[in-house]
């Protein structure tokens, strides 16, 4: 670099600024000297630097830099909230949810971090100073604080994300977003892009509906029992954990002692498989596995529950029909949802599954006993008339 200066006045300054970029850390030595001038100095010679700044028309200063790294990463989301009533994985159809005013997304910093979900109807929540390239966990719950997240959600949750940046757009996005539908959590990974911010979406999955159930009855053949059959289908993304199916023998039927069984499919499990004497009803609890398809009935789903048990009733005496039908309960966090069985061999949704019971056949006709001498009696006065309707015809 040559710099160039008109004139100094006798004991004036002059001064030049300019950055260098660092290419490698290191130690970085500077030197300056002057190379012309037009008045002579009696105790220096300009352009004559041997590298030991020994004349005062020399110097040189010797500099560490220390590199500074990015600042940390401000961290900022929104819980979206499902309006259309199922699930579609788009935000088209969602929208920011206020959270109630008891919703928070925690973080695992150490210590753990919460962060209220904006009470605004925004949806909004921020955390700042994460550090780059650093993997986080997030989760949606109703827990406000702690030392550490809880280890699984408070809410059924399924999250999605959105991977915006800070000036939305989505290629330059800081984290990359990662989905879990089973447990409520969110794993982000902080990059080392130069935005600060970046923003991505959830939703709350207790807006959707309950596993739906199928229900079919049938006679067993020769005998007055009546075998009903249901079937249980999770068609969302989501697992249903802790649900409970009841179902009482309809009027005019018997418990046959022993005879339910359940049957998880899948990933779905059963917890409780029963017949309560004192409340006459089925009772069974279930965890039922997320379904990523779109099941219609046993055959296309992937995680189901098959129940079945039989009832007797008076063959003698029955009635006109015998209508059944099995309910579902099931409470998300945000209150209980229920669920009714239908029969899908009758159009329209939640009919109960009827059967009419086949009329007996008429009693076959009783043998009414004959006494031998009496039946020999009336042969013989039958041959008496033929012999004496014979002799008066001869004498005609």
């Amino acid at each position: 670099m040559v710099w160039t200066i008109n004139s100094i006045a006798n004991g004036g300054s002059d001064s030049l600024s300019y950055q260098a970029k660092i290419l490698a850390s290191g130690s970085y030595n500077n030197t300056a000297q002057v190379t012309a001038s037009d008045q002579p100095d009696p105790d220096s010679s300009p352009g004559n630097d041997n590298g030991d700044q020994s004349e005062d028309d020399e110097a040189a200063v010797t500099v560490v830099p220390v590199i500074v790294p990015p600042g940390p990463v401000v961290l900022s989301g929104v819980v979206f909230e499902e309006v259309s009533g199922i699930y579609d994985g788009l935000k088209t159809t969602e929208q920011p949810t206020s959270g109630g005013g008891g919703l928070y997304v925690c973080i695992d910093t150490t210590p753990a971090r919460y962060a209220s979900v904006g009470a605004t109807s925004t949806g909004a929540f921020a955390f700042a100073g994460l550090a780059r390239s650093t993997e986080y966990n997030l989760v949606l719950t109703t827990t406000s604080s702690g030392a550490t997240c809880p280890t699984a959600s408070t809410l059924n949750t399924n999250w999605f994300s959105t991977g915006e940046s800070a000036n939305g757009s989505t290629t330059d996005s800081v984290v990359t977003p990662g989905e879990s539908l089973s447990d409520g959590k969110l794993k982000v990974a902080v990059g080392t892009a130069d935005f600060t911010t970046a923003t991505f979406g959830l939703v709350q999955a207790d807006v959707f509906d309950p596993p739906f159930g199928l229900k079919t009855g049938e006679f067993l053949d020769g005998q007055p029992v009546i075998r009903w059959t249901m079937v249980w289908i999770n068609d969302s993304p989501i697992p249903v954990s802790g649900a409970v199916i009841t179902d009482p023998p309809p009027t005019g039927t018997t418990y046959v002692d022993g005879s339910i069984s359940c049957e998880g499919r899948g990933s779905t499990t059963v917890t409780t498989c029963e017949f309560d004497g004192a409340g006459n009803s089925v009772n069974v609890v279930a965890n039922f596995g997320p379904e990523t398809g779109s099941p219609t009935d046993e055959d296309t789903a992937a995680n189901e529950l098959l129940i079945v048990f039989d009832v007797t009733y008076d063959a003698a005496n029955p009635e006109p029909e015998y209508a059944n039908q099995g309910t579902l309960s099931w409470d998300p966090g945000s209150g209980p949802k229920t669920a009714s069985t239908d029969d899908p061999t009758v159009p329209g949704a939640s009919d109960p599954a009827v059967v009419v019971p086949v009329a007996p056949a008429p009693p076959a006709a009783t043998p009414v006993p004959v006494n031998p001498w009496q039946l020999l009696l009336v042969l013989m006065t039958l041959l008496s008339w033929l012999s004496y309707a014979q002799l008066r015809a001869a004498r005609t």
